[in-house]
């Protein structure tokens, strides 16, 4: 009697209640999750692995439009100035002089000097660059006239996009614009931005090696005005930056040669050659 009033009392308590077994028609058992491991899961894997690697057509187009896609995304940092070599107009950010001696401490308590009397390497200045150029045309639709920036041998990549992008967006914006004679727009404002990006680079240098390479990269370019005179830019240190110089000088040869067959006062639009010329020999 006491045995059966025991088990009574477990089976009201719930303390004998059964598992209940998974319905017929469920796969993943009575929880409602998959079960680790099994068939199922190796089944699922070899799906989710096979992708573009089971065709090789679609693992060649796959390829193909990413080779498409990195280009377009060098294209667009190139034209905001976000290329291998940042570039961006504007005034230099260094102090307004140098300490005593050109000379400074670094972190380490070593002296960083500026000579100004260091050995600037002579740029070497290409030829051929305006050769078979095509002529500038009006366009009937925007009643802009076409000019044409054509990547050459011998150039700074990064700095022919920099520049070349900079100038066809602001053609885009309709901001280009044959201007006649330049000659009394140049000022010696270039010299003074050379002078405080010296000071920027000396200001900014972790140590004189840093120091050397800021200034050897600084000597092999010319201020260029990054919108240029002749289409409509502005002498100031906003509108400066620095160019390779061999890119710099073929870049304005290039534009001087065409422009000279444009109208003074039209609109200017800039259509760009990536791809590397050579010039015939």
């Amino acid at each position: 009697m006491r045995r059966l009033l025991l088990l009574a009392f477990v089976l009201a308590l719930g303390l004998h209640k059964r598992p209940r077994a998974p319905h017929a028609n469920t796969p993943h058992g009575a929880n409602g999750k998959r079960p680790k491991g099994g068939d199922a899961d190796v089944e699922a894997r070899r799906r989710k692995g096979a992708g573009t690697d089971a065709d090789p057509a679609r693992r060649s187009r796959h390829a193909a439009g990413a080779t498409v896609r990195a280009r377009q995304a060098s294209l667009k940092k190139a034209a905001t100035g976000s290329t291998a070599r940042p570039k961006a107009p504007g005034a230099p950010k260094g102090p307004d002089r140098l300490p005593p001696g050109r000379t400074r401490k670094d972190a380490k308590g070593k002296d960083i000097t500026l000579d100004p009397n260091r050995v600037k390497k002579a740029p070497n200045y290409t030829s051929g660059f305006a050769q078979d150029l095509p002529k500038p045309v009006k366009d009937p639709k925007t009643g802009k006239w076409t000019v044409t920036l054509r990547m050459h041998e011998g150039w700074d990549r990064s700095d022919f996009e920099a520049k070349a992008n900079h100038l066809k967006n602001l053609g885009d914006e309709g901001k280009l614009v044959k201007t006649p004679d330049t000659s009394d727009l140049r000022t010696d404002k270039t010299d003074t931005w050379r002078a405080g990006k010296e000071r920027e680079a000396f200001e900014q240098a972790t140590d004189q090696a840093d120091l050397d390479r800021r200034l050897a990269e600084l000597d092999g370019q010319q201020v260029d005005h990054a919108q240029d005179l002749q289409l409509g830019g502005a002498d100031s240190p906003d509108n400066m930056w620095g160019i390779d110089a061999a890119t710099n000088h073929g870049m304005g040869g290039q534009l001087r040669q065409q422009l000279a067959q444009v109208p003074n006062g039209e609109q200017i639009q800039i259509n760009v050659v990536h791809d590397k010329y050579s010039p015939k020999r």
